[in-house]
């Protein structure tokens, strides 16, 4: 976590505090307003992008999991959080149900654990697994240059299985330099059979986050034929996450 934050502040009246912590390491500081104010809402919900940018310090979404608790000691409130593509609201709360916690769930070492801050990216970086990536889904023009220069950059070994129905979109320089390491398949079967196949490759994650309404009716049922072509795999053992 950060040590610290540079914060700037235009300061409208000099006899308010400044924003303070109570105790050293507390999630967020406290506020100091001139007039009591009490949130009249029936229901208030705080809507967020789940995805921490990079000037931003650590323990953001903690600081909004706390604001979003406090809330409920008044009136009813909740904690929505945005991503592209997919059912997030629908995952998170998939999530909370089965492990407890809402998102970013680690499943690596068998039981769940609560990583917020711990990116796929530092990961890879850092050797925390060895990759099979399958990527594709539905075609939202999105940017995936971010996704090209990490794989570009040489950081991890991966080997890139591009599947329905955008998959060739992702990657396309990695593809063009790595050409050994690219798998174009034609469906999720395919994508997960050739993963299967792979030498070194310990674990393949699917995140149903991503419905890919395109292929499939809802993430549930993207998430049902991921574990039905694992399980048609030639001598299928162990656990699927």
């Amino acid at each position: 976590m950060a040590e610290h934050v540079d914060v700037s502040i235009i300061r409208l009246d000099p006899e308010v505090p400044l924003p303070a912590y109570a105790r050293p390491g507390d999630a967020g500081a406290d506020l100091v307003t001139t007039v009591d104010v009490r949130l009249d809402a029936k229901y208030a919900v705080v809507v967020t992008d789940v995805e921490r940018p990079p000037e931003l310090p650590n323990g953001r979404m903690d600081s909004l999991i706390a604001l979003t608790q406090s809330l409920n000691a008044t009136t009813r409130g909740s904690l929505c959080t945005l991503r592209a593509g997919g059912n997030r609201n629908g995952h998170d709360t998939a999530l909370t149900w089965q492990t407890g916690f809402p998102m970013a769930v680690d499943f690596s070492r068998g039981a769940p654990r609560y990583h917020p801050e711990d990116a796929a990216l530092p990961r890879l970086a850092r050797g925390a697994f060895d990759v099979a990536l399958i990527v594709g889904g539905m075609d939202r023009a999105l940017n995936y240059a971010q996704v090209d220069d990490y794989l570009r950059s040489g950081a991890r070994r991966v080997t890139l299985i591009q599947a329905p129905t955008n998959g060739t979109a992702i990657g396309v320089g990695y593809a063009a330099e790595h050409p050994a390491e690219v798998h174009v398949v034609d469906s999720l079967e395919d994508a997960v059979r050739t993963a299967a196949e792979l030498a070194g490759v310990d674990v393949v994650l699917l995140s149903p986050g991503a419905a890919s309404y395109d292929l499939f009716p809802n993430y549930k049922a993207k998430a049902a034929a991921y574990c039905g072509f694992i399980d048609g795999l030639p001598g299928a053992v162990g656990d699927r996450h």
